[in-house]
């Protein structure tokens, strides 16, 4: 049985140019509106379990890892400590509770390392621990910039072959990533089950 034994909640943030707040100043989710010519600071976190057997789980999250949604799983890491992570609707009942008078965004980021987790474990899908097939790919407009790299979702060659890249055609790549691409600095990390107490940032 693999037991959970460290949780760490990775903090950065990164630019996005065309992107603002309209006249609304407050960085929530739903007030984000493309301005011409603003840049804006985006602001989320990622989440990794770690357990004793060595097998982890992790996300990064997206437009709706909030500063508050951040708060949240700083305040629900510390009870995944100890906790067997095959358990994951009795940890998402209890972390449920814990989150009563909040909007639990907090939760679904650790919900899904746990998912993660089992997948990389079993080295399934988390489509497929849930019993969910794939036929085929959508048809994905050329706008969306593809570029290979080392990490990102594995595809079929078929499904690139219709996508460009800056007006070429893409063949030939197994593995990609699709949309920005930013490198993102760690602004300030927080661990339990660390012995200091934090991670290095």
């Amino acid at each position: 049985m693999s037991t959970i034994d460290r949780v760490e909640l990775h903090a950065f943030s990164f630019e996005v140019e065309n992107l603002g707040l309209g006249a609304h100043p407050a960085a929530g989710v739903g007030n984000m509106v493309y301005q011409r010519g603003s840049q804006l600071t985006v602001n989320r976190f990622a989440v990794r379990i770690d357990c004793d057997d060595g097998a982890r789980g992790e996300y990064v999250t997206h437009w709706v890892g909030t500063p508050s949604a951040l708060g949240q799983a700083q305040m629900l890491a510390p009870n995944l400590i100890g906790r067997d992570p095959e358990q994951r609707e009795l940890i998402w009942d209890d972390l449920k509770r814990e989150l009563r008078a909040y909007d639990h965004m907090g939760h679904g980021p650790i919900d899904i390392a746990l998912w993660d987790l089992a997948g990389k474990k079993y080295g399934v899908s988390v489509a497929k621990l849930l019993g969910a097939f794939r036929r085929g790919f959508p048809p994905t407009p050329a706008a969306i910039t593809v570029r290979p790299s080392r990490v990102g979702s594995i595809a079929p060659k078929r499904s690139l072959t219709s996508l460009s890249s800056a007006g070429k055609q893409v063949s030939g790549v197994s593995r990609f990533t699709v949309g920005m691409m930013v490198t993102l600095p760690k602004r300030y990390a927080t661990c339990w089950g660390c012995a200091s107490g934090s991670a290095p940032t």
